[in-house]
C-alpha cells in the first residue's frame, strides 16, 4: 500500500512539475513575445520617423532650391532687361545727340558761310556802285 502512495506521489510530482514547467514556458514565451513586439513597434516607429523626417527635409530643401533658382532667374532676367534698356537708351541718346550736334554744326557753318558770302557780295556791290 505504501508503494502505491509512493508511485502516486511521484506521478503527481511529475505531472505538477511538467505543468509548472509548461505554464512557466508559456508565460516566458508570452512575455518575450510582448516585449519583442513592443521593441519591434518602437524601432519601426523610430525608423519610420527618421525616414519621414529625412524625406521631408529633402523635399523642403528641393522646393526651397527650386524657388530660389526661379527667383534668381527672374531677378537676373529683370536686371539684365533693365540694364539692357538703360544702355540702349543711353546709346540712342548719345547717337542722337552726336548727330544733332553734327547737323547743327554743319547748318551753322553753311548758314554763316552763305550769310558771309551774301554780306560780302552786297558790300562788294555797294563799293563797286
Amino acid at each position: 500500500y505504501w508503494a502505491h502512495g509512493l508511485i502516486t506521489s511521484i506521478l503527481t510530482a511529475l505531472v505538477v512539475s511538467i505543468l509548472a514547467s509548461l505554464v512557466t514556458s508559456i508565460l516566458i514565451a508570452l512575455v518575450v513575445s510582448i516585449f519583442a513586439s513592443l521593441i519591434t513597434s518602437i524601432l519601426i516607429d523610430l525608423v519610420m520617423s527618421i525616414f519621414a523626417g529625412l524625406i521631408t527635409s529633402i523635399l523642403i530643401a528641393l522646393v526651397v532650391s527650386i524657388f530660389a533658382s526661379l527667383i534668381t532667374s527672374i531677378l537676373t532676367v529683370f536686371v539684365v532687361s533693365v540694364l539692357t534698356g538703360l544702355v540702349t537708351s543711353i546709346l540712342i541718346a548719345l547717337v542722337v545727340s552726336i548727330f544733332a550736334s553734327l547737323i547743327t554744326s554743319i547748318l551753322t557753318v553753311f548758314v554763316v558761310s552763305v550769310l558771309t558770302g551774301l554780306v560780302t557780295s552786297i558790300l562788294i556791290a555797294l563799293v563797286v556802285l
